[in-house]
């Protein structure tokens, strides 16, 4: 079961961040802090970042949800906090030391963490379910 949860985010959360950075935002993120970004994505980091994304989804989410039989909505409601927490702690700590980093990629990024996360941890539990 664990290994079909951590897929299920994986392809999910690779799919929606790869349309989210790759095509939605991908102008507006270079247009508004592209000073700071580098010239090419930094893949260890990344391969690093998304297995940790899922597994913090899995343990604060979807296992307790299961065992405790969350309906969808609870699950979305509290994958988006997750979300709102994880994305906050990099925008706002981004806010407070960076010269000049935009608020509104802060709020962007802050929402689409929300948007993410919730959506990412629906989809493992809808999955696990299924299975």
């Amino acid at each position: 079961m664990i290994y079909t949860q951590f897929f299920t985010g994986l392809i999910v959360t690779l799919l929606l961040d790869g349309i989210w950075l790759g095509v939605i935002t991908k102008s507006l993120y270079q247009k508004m802090i592209g000073h700071v970004m580098a010239d090419k994505p930094n893949f260890i980091a990344a391969a690093i970042f998304y297995p940790l994304f899922v597994t913090t989804i899995i343990v604060f989410i979807v296992t307790p949800a299961l065992k405790g039989d969350w309906s969808l909505w609870r699950v979305a409601l509290m994958g988006g906090f997750l979300g709102l927490a994880l994305y906050g702690t990099y925008d706002l700590t981004s806010n407070a030391i960076i010269k000049n980093w935009p608020i509104g990629i802060t709020i962007i990024d802050m929402a689409w963490g929300v948007v993410i996360t919730g959506t990412v941890s629906i989809a493992i539990i809808v999955v696990s379910r299924l299975f």
